[in-house]
């Protein structure tokens, strides 16, 4: 999980020129079991994961008890590089009919015409009504569907029990004014030591700030910009925006001695390696690099524990990005149907079930959710957010608008409304295409 994100987050900006072409073949007059061929599918590395590819096997079997007679190949694809690879095969004439695709991926070949439009198709597809929406949202462009969701990976927050138990917080915050009370808890317990972070937050995370702005938005959350009458609109200086913005400050001045002009990748590693940090907001699997060998410690793997980053209504999670995964079949496959249909399998309830149970992965649909329902990661997917799917969002991450306000309101060289109106008339420019 840990390399597929990363490779995600530094991908998400490339430029994508490719030709719109292709289309359905559907062979309506050829029965299932005598359909034949090779159907190329092309997976990422997770998927070739000692308990992952099971399920994979598992996936193209169920698709075979229909088609018995063709042939399924799964590729499997590193992420180092995949934008490069994805646009090649993309622009050629046989590209795979099936393509794992990063969440924050998809959009962008959608708008390019790389991808075939599903809208029609989502009855094949179990649980299509229940699909976690920031996946959902993921394979969505110009209000049409071109990506099944497939799996993803919350951000929760990581922390010390002992230090907890120390401090004297004897339960995880239900609330922000909650998780702000063990903040203040931890300072006095451990606020001598000069480095001492009760909340570690480095002055880039957009992904925590944009988790405040969304809790403040409520439902249908739409941080840094919200669509409306065919148009995306930044709505970085709205009410709810600014407020998101000032909780981020106010955690930052309070609970925080990471640095304020730094970003969040190394923070798991600097929990263990520390020792004065008391928690984090990172993605779930950043546990296991805390107590990595190398550079971590492993004296604190029964030390630590996580939960949903909590929400300022009392009682819910605040909503999480959700990094993840889609499935799309490809505008030029002579035989969408049929990649239509190995997705459908893939997806199915019992194949979902299988890889949940064996990878712990957050599954496509809130239907499995209770499969963990003590799982922290679980918890947080039941509010999610997503980027604006606008073919341009890659260019703001891209240009890094959004670390270098958050920067600027983290070192007290902007006021928030003053870093706010910057980063809307910067976001709204680049959307325009101007």
């Amino acid at each position: 999980m840990k390399t597929r994100l990363m490779a995600v987050a530094s991908i998400a900006a490339a430029s994508l020129v490719l030709a719109a072409c292709g289309g359905d073949d559907e062979p309506a007059q050829v029965a299932p079991a005598d359909r034949t061929g090779t159907l190329n599918v092309w997976l990422m590395q997770d998927a070739e994961g000692e308990a992952w590819a099971p399920v994979v096997e598992q996936a193209t079997a169920k698709f075979k008890q229909t088609y018995p007679n063709v042939n399924v190949q799964v590729t499997i694809q590193q992420w180092e590089g995949i934008g490069d690879r994805l646009t090649t095969a993309f622009a050629g004439t046989t590209p795979p009919d099936v393509v794992e695709l990063g969440n924050t991926l998809a959009p962008g070949y959608a708008a390019n015409g790389a991808l075939a439009d599903i809208s029609g198709n989502t009855s094949e597809f179990e649980n299509s009504d229940t699909w976690l929406k920031t996946l959902q949202d993921a394979g969505t462009f110009d209000g049409k569907l071109y990506a099944v969701p497939y799996y993803a990976g919350s951000r929760v927050i990581t922390y010390r029990t002992d230090m907890f138990e120390q401090a004297g917080i004897t339960a995880v915050p239900t609330s922000m004014d909650e998780l702000k009370a063990a903040a203040e808890k931890l300072n006095a317990k451990f606020g001598s030591d000069p480095n001492f972070s009760a909340f570690y937050l480095p002055g880039q995370n957009w992904y925590f700030a944009g988790a405040l702005i969304a809790d403040q938005q409520g439902t249908s959350p739409t941080p840094w910009a919200g669509f409306s009458d065919g148009k995306w609109t930044a709505n970085v200086t709205s009410p709810q925006s600014v407020a998101g913005l000032e909780l981020f400050k106010e955690l930052i001045d309070n609970y925080s001695k990471a640095d304020p002009t730094g970003n969040e990748a190394d923070q798991a590693n600097r929990m263990g390696g520390q020792g004065n940090i008391a928690m984090f907001y990172g993605a779930g699997w950043e546990m296991g690099v805390v107590t990595n060998e190398e550079d971590g410690d492993p004296s604190l793997a029964d030390k630590l524990a996580q939960f949903p980053l909590p929400s300022v209504t009392p009682g819910q999670p605040a909503p999480a990005f959700l990094g993840g995964s889609v499935l799309s079949v490809s505008q030029k496959s002579t035989q969408q149907d049929l990649a239509r249909a190995w997705i459908a399998a893939y997806t199915s309830n019992d194949v979902m079930t299988a890889l949940v149970n064996a990878t712990g992965s957050v599954p496509n649909t809130t239907n499995l959710l209770n499969l963990q329902p003590d799982n922290p990661a679980f918890q947080a997917a039941e509010r999610t957010w997503f980027v604006p799917t606008s073919p341009q969002w890659a260019t703001v991450e891209g240009q890094r608008v959004l670390q270098d306000a958050l920067v600027s309101i983290a070192t007290g060289q902007e006021s928030v409304q003053d870093a706010a109106a910057s980063l809307n008339e910067q976001i709204q420019t680049i959307l325009d295409g101007s």
